[in-house]
């Protein structure tokens, strides 16, 4: 990781509370990708870490679909995004669409937790990336017609996200407002606005 990338990163890590697990402390939503394309191998143990999320009755719903630059199928994703996403994920390698099965057919019932573990499967995904230094960006700004039509399944469900997936790359290349989010420290609410009797 270059200089110019570390002081980045360390804008990002710095603020963040002691006792964390290094993934979740390393883990933030980046903007700038390297060219180079994460392995198979590498990409195959993200999904796995999504593929042993826990989720409701074990049901599992989350379903992924994804494509590398410069395929066909990447620019048919980069299409469905919104201008300011294409913007930035257009220098991806890997870009992604998560979505969830919404029926029950074991119990013939529709699955009201799918969207839940979904963001459960994402979760995990993004700590096991953070883990072996590959980073992402989930991205809710989208067509979505035009991401539905892209969809290759048949059962009843709902797109949640796109992602993508990379290595980080140089922060200069962004243009603003991206540049200078790229360098902004992250901010949580306090711990005792969202816990409630801790």
């Amino acid at each position: 990781m270059s200089t110019y990338v570390s002081s980045a990163h360390a804008a990002k890590t710095d603020n963040l509370p002691e006792g964390l697990l290094p993934a979740i402390r390393n883990r933030w939503s980046i903007r700038s990708f390297s060219p180079e394309l994460p392995t198979k191998a590498e990409l195959r143990t993200l999904f796995e870490a999504a593929r042993w999320s826990a989720s409701s009755m074990n049901a599992q719903p989350w379903r992924f679909e994804i494509a590398f630059r410069p395929e066909p199928r990447f620019q048919q994703f980069l299409n469905a995004l919104s201008a300011g996403n294409q913007a930035w994920a257009q220098h991806a390698p890997v870009l992604g669409m998560a979505y969830t099965l919404t029926d029950l057919p074991a119990y013939n019932m529709s699955n009201r937790h799918a969207m839940f573990d979904l963001g459960a499967a994402l979760s995990s995904l993004f700590i096991q990336a953070a883990d072996l230094s590959i980073f992402g960006h989930l991205m809710g700004g989208y067509d979505p017609e035009l991401a539905q039509s892209l969809v290759e399944e048949e059962r009843p469900h709902e797109l949640g996200c796109f992602f993508v997936l990379g290595y980080p790359g140089m922060p200069e290349q962004l243009d603003e407002p991206f540049l200078t989010r790229e360098w902004t420290p992250r901010q949580r609410l306090p711990l005792e606005e969202l816990v409630k009797g801790l």
